[in-house]
């Protein structure tokens, strides 16, 4: 059995009108002092301290702004679904 523990709130700094939390996270990397987190209902990847439990912040991936609408937003999200660490070579 799994057994699943809340490391921390997935709360960001936003300065724009969008929701001030990642939600639907799809996909987890943890790598050195930071976890990377992609959702699938948004245009930003997510980057949290490992060890703090203040908000994080975002790394834009996509032009555009989502509308707040759940209808309306779910017509014009991206779907991510996995997120991947590739190592430099």
């Amino acid at each position: 059995m799994i057994k699943l523990e809340k490391i921390r709130d997935l709360d960001v700094e936003a300065d724009s009108p969008r929701p001030v939390h990642l939600s639907a996270a799809s996909g987890l990397v943890c790598h050195e002092a930071a976890m990377y987190v992609i959702t699938d209902d948004d245009l930003h990847l997510g980057v949290f301290p490992v060890r703090s439990s203040g908000p994080g912040g975002l790394i834009g991936l996509f032009d555009g702004v989502l509308p707040q609408s759940h209808d309306e937003r779910k017509e014009q999200k991206p779907d991510l679904e996995a997120l991947t660490l590739i190592p430099p070579q």
